[in-house]
């Protein structure tokens, strides 16, 4: 479906495949802020899209005008996964020479060595339970609970210094979604870091920061 928005905005626009996946990429954060109650994953997910242009113009309105932004949207939810890095890479073609997408049956071994023997109470751990304790604690105890510090809570963090598309940590919050995690990625290339905001909206149950 992603690769069909590709050729549609290539039909439209007569672009070169790199403009196109852009405007495919672009489109989709265009249509998940205008349509919020689709249910993202992550709340609230769409600051990272603060200043995105929301105009419908032509070519949203025809893509639009076929569905696929909802249909790829339904699909896209049914099996998480980096779709959109995955027409970049093997549809198109377009990495560059130092760019490398880890397939996923690596992405998928690492992440499972990374966290393994990590068994979370997931449950109790949760950011709502933490500030409901810190809230029935000043309540009760007509004090906040200052004997709590930080390094008690066994938080963790997960840092991709290259983030690309963000498969690492679509991977981890898809595979620990009740995990006491938060995700941080880091990418130079523009195209590449917008592609990483979509997916993370899509399919982060974790906070994250993207930059």
């Amino acid at each position: 479906i992603a690769k069909g928005m590709v050729d549609e905005i290539r039909l439209k626009t007569h672009h070169s495949n790199f403009r196109c996946w852009e405007l495919m990429v672009e489109n989709l954060a265009k249509w998940l802020v205008l349509n919020k109650q689709v249910g993202l994953a992550c709340a609230p997910p769409l600051q990272g899209f603060r200043g995105l242009n929301l105009d419908k113009d032509e070519l949203y309105e025809h893509l639009e005008s076929l569905d696929l932004f909802r249909h790829y949207f339904t699909a896209a939810k049914a099996k998480p996964w980096d779709h959109i890095g995955e027409v970049y890479e093997a549809d198109l073609e377009l990495t560059q020479p130092g760019q490398n997408m880890t397939p996923r049956a690596i992405v998928e071994f690492m992440t499972q060595s990374v966290y393994a023997g990590w068994n979370p109470e997931a449950e109790l751990l949760c950011y709502d339970s933490c500030q409901q304790y810190i809230l029935w604690h000043s309540l009760v105890q007509h004090v906040p609970p200052i004997h709590l510090k930080p390094m008690e809570f066994p938080l963790k963090t997960q840092l991709d210094p290259c983030v690309g598309s963000g498969r690492f940590l679509i991977v981890a919050s898809q595979m620990m979604p009740k995990a006491p995690i938060v995700l941080f990625g880091i990418e130079i290339n523009l195209s590449l870091y917008r592609a990483c905001l979509v997916n993370m909206a899509l399919f982060s149950n974790h906070p994250f920061s993207i930059i």
